[in-house]
Order: C-alpha cells, then structure tokens, then sequence
C-alpha cells in the first residue's frame, strides 16, 4: 500500500491485526522506555512519526513513558514480499500492568494481502511469515525488558487474558509467546517453538 494511502483517515479504523505485550507490573518507566526503545530499534521497523501525515519527513526520536495512559506513535514493519506496513504503537498504562502494542490495521492489510476472514494461517498462508516477523519483535524487545507474555492476533490487545490468570489451555493456539519458566510452569500441550532469547512461541 502507498504511503499516501496508508495517510488516510480511513485506514487507521476498523479492526487491527495486532502483537500486544505485557511488559509488567504499571508504571515502570525505565522498562517501558527499553521496550519502546527496542520496538524502534528493530532492523525491520521505521519510524516512529506522531502522526500518519509526518511520513514523508524525518522519524521523530523514541517517545519517552510518562503518566499518560496511552502514548501513540506510527509507523512501517517491513512485512513479506516486500511490503511496507503501516502501523500504530501504543503503550498502554491502565489497570495493573504496562503493555506495548503493534497495530495493523487490517484495512493496510487487505491494501497488501488476499484477505479471508477470520484471520487466520490457515485460510491466510502470507500470515505465517507475518506472525513470525511480529514474533521476531517480540524477542527483540524481550532482550531488552523481559516481559511476562505477549499475543499475536487480531485484536490481541483486546482478547488476551491477563498474565497472571493464565491457563494452559489459554496457550492452546497459536500466538502465544511465553518466558521459558512460564511456559515451563503451565505445561501447555500445544507444540512451541523457542526462539533465540528462550522464548517460547506456539504458531
């Protein structure tokens, strides 16, 4: 999708496609300023800009956390033939923890991909590659500020259950990205990989 198009109002409605990460206990800034720090620093990420109008100019620096319950940014996730994907960030301070999340729209998706809903790998196969790159950046920042879990999905922010109510049967599917102890712990039967920071990731 051109980046003109992608500045649309229009694009950024609707529902999104999303990796959600909760980075811990609120109100930790020095960990929610690593993890916002890793999230731009990722080789396959560009950005951030405060707006999807700023695109043609320079990236701003990283924001830095403060009070405010959601900090927004945007920006581009270099996806699988070569697609530049437009997406929002927000850190999330609400309720009992931090979370950091990437938001694709699916409108930037349909502009990019065959589309079948709901979305999964399955009726999907471009998703896959998709699901893996999100999850490379999930590690990313992970080396950075260890989390307690983190979820790939649509609407992931909005669906995933809070780490500390986790069930094994909660990591029955894909999406799933777990500290090795956690996973360890809950002993789901779900089939994971384990990615290179010990992460342990259900596709």
């Amino acid at each position: 999708m051109e980046q003109a198009t992608i500045q649309f109002v229009s694009a950024w409605s609707g529902l999104s496609y999303e990796l959600d990460v909760e980075l811990g206990p609120i109100g930790d800034d020095s960990r929610a300023m690593r993890a916002i720090r890793a999230l731009w620093s990722h080789p396959q990420i560009t950005g951030p800009w405060d707006s999807p109008e700023a695109f043609d100019l320079a990236p701003d620096p990283p924001p830095r956390p403060d009070s405010r319950s959601h900090l927004i940014r945007y920006g581009f996730l270099a996806g699988s033939s070569d697609s530049q994907l437009g997406f929002v960030s927000w850190l999330i301070r609400a309720g009992e923890s931090d979370s950091l999340t990437l938001s694709i729209p699916v409108a930037i998706l349909e502009g990019s991909f065959p589309c079948v809903f709901p979305l999964s790998a399955e009726t999907n196969p471009w998703l896959q590659s998709l699901n893996d790159i999100l999850a490379d950046v999930a590690s990313h920042i992970f080396a950075a500020a260890s989390f307690q879990a983190a979820w790939i999905g649509e609407e992931a922010g909005a669906v995933a259950p809070p780490a500390h109510a986790l069930t094994a049967a909660d990591c029955e599917h894909g999406g799933v990205i777990l500290p090795e102890a956690t996973w360890q712990k809950l002993s789901p039967t779900w089939p994971a990989v384990r990615l290179c920071t010990g992460l342990m990731y259900t596709k």
